[in-house]
C-alpha cells in the first residue's frame, strides 16, 4: 500500500511562499529587461539571466492561490472579513495612487509642456 503525503499550509507558510512571490516580482521587473528605460543595462544581454526570467513570470498565480487558499481556509468567512480585508487593500491602494502616482505623473506632465515650450520655435 502506498504512503500518502499530506500538504497542508498554515499561515506562517503561505507568508513565506507569498514573500517568494513578491520576490520574484520585484526581480522580473527590475531584471526583465522591460525595455521603457532608454539604458542598455549590461544584464539585458544575458542570455541565462533572461532565460530564467520566464520562470519567474509564474509569481502572480503563486501569490494569488495563496490568497485564495487562505481566504477558503479562513475561520471567519462571513461578509465583515472580507470587507475588512478590501478595505485594508484598498487603503493601501489609493494611498500609493495618491500620494506617489498622480503628483508623479503631474510632475512628469509638467515637465513634458516645459520641455515642449523651450524645444519647440
Amino acid at each position: 500500500m502506498a504512503d500518502t503525503i499530506t500538504l497542508t499550509f498554515d499561515k506562517k507558510k503561505t507568508v513565506i511562499i507569498k514573500g517568494f512571490a513578491i520576490i520574484f516580482m520585484i526581480v522580473l521587473h527590475v531584471f526583465g529587461g522591460a525595455g521603457w528605460y532608454d539604458k542598455d543595462l549590461p544584464m539585458n544581454h544575458n542570455q541565462e539571466l533572461i532565460s530564467w526570467m520566464g520562470g519567474l513570470k509564474i509569481c502572480v498565480g503563486i501569490y494569488t492561490f495563496m490568497v485564495g487558499y487562505g481566504y477558503a481556509f479562513a475561520k471567519q468567512k462571513d461578509f465583515s472579513y472580507s470587507c475588512h480585508h478590501a478595505k485594508k487593500l484598498l487603503i493601501v491602494f489609493w494611498t500609493i495612487l495618491l500620494g506617489f502616482a498622480l503628483p508623479a505623473g503631474y510632475i512628469d506632465c509638467l515637465a513634458a509642456k516645459i520641455f515642449y515650450l523651450i524645444c519647440l520655435p
